[in-house]
């Protein structure tokens, strides 16, 4: 049991905390550290949001294709950048069960591009912007109908098979 002195000095405190509310609302019209507290809370549920929207921003659209791992930084890296800034594609697939290259399961480091346009142009678009912004030796693979391909870092000419309706990179 809590001795008389112990609970003398909680309601004092207590009363304390009271007149000192009332003389703040007095001296000044407002709510005192009531008031504070709530423009504190407002503040927080902002910068909150803010870092929300930041990450929405930076936030890929798999198209329903399932994610590539955190792991696959420069994958995801050129992946972003790409859907950013070439109008018209999006991803088409991502891992494959049935594959032995870089869509397996195991791998998880290749993507697929396509386009609704039937002459490929945003497709070829993707693979010339990809290679202009990060270099042949970026990427494992960047497969796309242009008629140029890369493979471990270097560029051949012709178009890889199978490959000359979508984009296929790996980094």
């Amino acid at each position: 049991m809590a001795s008389l002195r112990t609970l003398r000095e909680k309601f004092a405190d207590r009363a304390h905390g009271r007149r000192r509310q009332r003389r703040l609302h007095r001296e000044t019209g407002e709510r005192g550290h009531a008031r504070k507290a709530g423009q504190h809370g407002r503040a927080m549920r902002k910068l909150a949001k803010l870092i929300q929207n930041k990450i929405r921003q930076g936030r890929i659209d798999w198209n329903g294709c399932e994610p590539l791992p955190l792991s696959r930084r420069k994958t995801r890296k050129a992946l972003h950048w790409v859907l950013n800034n070439v109008e018209g594609v999006y991803v088409s697939s991502t891992v494959r069960y049935d594959s032995a290259t870089y869509h397996s399961p195991s791998q998880r480091r290749a993507v697929d591009l396509g386009s609704d346009d039937p002459n490929e142009g945003p497709e070829k678009e993707a693979q010339n912007a990809l290679l202009r912004k990060f270099g042949a030796g970026y990427f494992l693979e960047l497969f796309g109908p242009d008629g140029w391909y890369v493979k471990n870092g270097v560029v051949y000419s012709g178009v890889f098979p199978d490959h000359g309706d979508h984009d296929h990179f790996a980094a």
